[in-house]
C-alpha cells in the first residue's frame, strides 16, 4: 500500500512471471507487470483480482495473470498498469531504476 496523501492510498499488485519453454524448446521470458489500483477495501478487493488472474478464460482469449479484465475494472475506481522495464535494459539496478521512475510518475497521476 502506498500513501500519497491524507485522502489518497494505492494498492500494489506486482507480478513476475517465470521463464517458460515453448513448443521448439527454447525459453521465453515472461514480464514483470504491475497494477496500481484504488478499491473501497484494502483487503478482499486485492485477494479477488490475485485469485482472478490465476483463471483462464479461453472462450474469452484470457491467458492466466492477463490484466485485461472486466472484474478489476469493475472493483476499482482507479487503475494503472505499468509493463515490464524495456529488454533493453541489461543490469538490474538499471531495470530498478526504471520502474521507480516509472512508477513514480504513474503514483503521481493517480
Amino acid at each position: 500500500m502506498i500513501v500519497r496523501d491524507l485522502k489518497t492510498s494505492i494498492q500494489v499488485l506486482e507480478i513476475e512471471l517465470t521463464n517458460k519453454t515453448k513448443k521448439d524448446g527454447t525459453e521465453e521470458s515472461e514480464s514483470l507487470s504491475t497494477l496500481f489500483f484504488q478499491a473501497g477495501d484494502t483487503k478482499s478487493t486485492y485477494l479477488n483480482i490475485l485469485d482472478e488472474l490465476m483463471t483462464s478464460y479461453k472462450g474469452e482469449g484470457l491467458n492466466a495473470m492477463s490484466w485485461k479484465r472486466s472484474y478489476i475494472a469493475e472493483n476499482t475506481s482507479v487503475r494503472e498498469y505499468l509493463g515490464h522495464p524495456d529488454n533493453k535494459i541489461k543490469s538490474e539496478q538499471s531495470a530498478l531504476g526504471s520502474w521507480i521512475e516509472r512508477a513514480a510518475q504513474k503514483v503521481i497521476g493517480m
